[in-house]
């Protein structure tokens, strides 16, 4: 190996969307990287919203696109194959759960000394039996890794159970999503939004998962009680449509605002009095961190691990729409100090130094057994 050039790391996160939670985490750590030292490369299928791709050059990096498809295993290990036959991989990171899994088994078959499988979420899916084939496809290919590491406790026990595992923490760049009065003030403006209003976000794809159907029946609620309310919707996904029908048909045109996939999210957690979370599942979600550094109260489902609860978070009860209802009447009264919340949760360790410290820490360990 030439010590002069950087270790390379391939990375196999799914896709390169900027919606893609997993994407967000390790580009936040890229930008902090000696890079010098380690190189981020990707392997991903081809598609039109290869949001990073030219970020990533610009880093130093690589993307080797495949262009087969995704429901042929042996074409995609194939693929991975004469990557690694091609370049001198020391270290390959999958990012669970997907089809790139076959990149463990690949990765042993080349002779690529370390392995990472990483786990992002505390279920395996959303139904009974995509839970069953991603368990099982998981139990297969977690014993082709030689390192376990997950984004929460929750996380990893969900896909090692009882085995040893590093937690690596989500890492944000706590002075973007800092509290910015001048952001809140121009965002409320844009959308006619006054002194009065309660605006309420839900941040993510429009997908059963995020459960955004559960934020309109709260708003709904919240409107018949007499309560000057406002939701704002950013993301975009497959459930759009149903979503919009369905703001239609209970007479919401006006109280929901579709905002789309935006670039400038953390000035809307300044805008926002309040973020609903009422996600079916997820492993340790940035958009609460990154929403908590701005001062914003955080309702979670308690299908969320606490602990993504750093400040003025909650977690309550799908089942218990009322017990919503009380909490977001309880924080409207409240006088919140969102100045004082970003250097909480950098004192917490999700600030990007401190994170990419853990990961590079962790490569290098690795590399220099």
């Amino acid at each position: 190996m030439d010590k002069s050039q950087p270790v390379r790391i391939l990375h196999f996160p799914d896709s390169l969307h900027r919606s893609n939670g997993r994407m967000s985490i390790v580009m936040n750590v890229f930008r902090q990287l000696d890079r010098q030292k380690i190189q981020f490369d990707f392997a991903v299928p081809r598609s039109v919203k290869s949001d990073y791709e030219e970020e990533i050059v610009a880093l130093g990096g690589r993307v080797h696109y495949y262009s087969g498809s995704l429901r042929n295993y042996r074409q995609v290990k194939k693929f991975i194959r004469d990557l690694l036959s091609k370049y001198a991989y020391q270290v390959i990171h999958y990012h669970a759960t997907s089809i790139w899994g076959a990149s463990l088994p690949a990765g042993v078959t080349k002779g690529v000394k370390h392995r990472i499988i990483h786990s992002h979420n505390s279920v395996f899916s959303q139904t009974r039996l995509k839970s069953f084939r991603n368990r099982l496809f998981s139990h297969f290919t977690r014993q082709y890794a030689t390192e376990y590491v997950a984004c929460s406790k929750l996380a990893g026990e969900t896909l090692f159970g009882t085995a040893k595992f590093r937690v690596l923490t989500n890492a944000i760049d706590t002075n973007k999503y800092k509290y910015d009065a001048m952001a809140r003030q121009r965002i409320r403006s844009q959308y006619h939004f006054d002194q009065t209003t309660v605006v309420l976000g839900h941040i993510g794809r429009l997908t059963t998962t995020k459960n955004q159907s559960f934020s309109l029946k709260l708003l709904q609620r919240l409107i018949q009680s007499g309560i000057n309310a406002k939701l704002v919707l950013l993301g975009e996904g497959p459930d759009e449509a149903a979503l919009r029908q369905l703001v239609a048909e209970n007479n919401l045109l006006q109280s929901v605002v579709f905002a789309g996939l935006r670039t400038d999210v953390h000035a809307f957690y300044s805008a926002l009095d309040m973020l609903l979370m009422p996600s079916l599942y997820e492993g340790l979600p940035m958009v609460g961190v990154e929403a908590q550094t701005s001062g914003l109260p955080v309702i979670f489902s308690d299908h969320v691990t606490t602990e993504a609860g750093l400040i003025n978070a909650s977690f309550l009860p799908l089942s218990d729409l009322n017990s919503w209802l009380k909490q977001i009447d309880w924080l409207k009264s409240q006088n919140i100090n969102r100045a004082q919340a970003q250097a909480m949760v950098k004192n917490a360790g999700f600030d990007v130094v401190n994170g990419t410290h853990q990961w590079q820490q962790m490569y290098e360990q690795m590399i220099n057994r």
